[in-house]
């Protein structure tokens, strides 16, 4: 039984199926489990609506900068998150290679949440996708939720994955 409320809406046209269409992808990957499982699910998204993906990952010691590929290596050394950040976007890449999606890996200097909701709108992005750690308690308070400040940042729709598995952060 419907509501008349309920019948109100759907015969206005304000409830319905969305035409939703993504023609571009903005993975934000930081090589934790988390992110791994919303890489997975950010490539399988790109293949079914036939998008571009860009996976990004964002390194907060710095001021906005993007980083040439050919300097990743030397950044690599210095930090051992960028060499988790950088690796995330290598099994992004090899993950959208083996499904055909096209590709694009991107490194930042930055504060995270900004700096990914900022490429976003440059790119003309039509979705985020980013995984939830988990956090909780006095972490959370302490850390604050990374998907939780890109959904406020971005004026774009955003894929929080969760993870479901138990697996430490880097």
């Amino acid at each position: 039984m419907i509501s008349s409320k309920a019948k109100q809406l759907i015969e206005t046209g304000n409830v319905g199926a969305p035409d939703v269409r993504y023609g571009s992808i903005l993975l934000a990957v930081d090589g934790s489990a988390p992110a791994i499982e919303a890489t997975r699910h950010a490539v399988q998204l790109a293949k079914q609506m036939h998008a571009k993906l860009t996976a990004v990952f964002v390194d907060y010691d710095g001021e906005d900068e993007v980083i040439p590929e050919e300097h990743w290596p030397r950044y690599a050394e210095e930090e051992e998150q960028v060499l988790y950040g950088l690796a995330g976007i290598e099994v992004a890449k090899t993950m959208a290679e083996a499904e055909n999606v096209p590709f694009i890996g991107i490194f930042l200097l930055g504060s995270t949440a900004q700096a990914i909701a900022a490429l976003a709108s440059r790119q003309h992005v039509d979705l985020i996708v980013a995984g939830d750690t988990g956090l909780t308690g006095f972490k959370h308070f302490l850390l604050g939720s990374f998907a939780e400040a890109i959904v406020k940042e971005a004026h774009i729709p955003v894929l929080v994955i969760k993870n479901n598995r138990e697996a430490e952060t880097p």
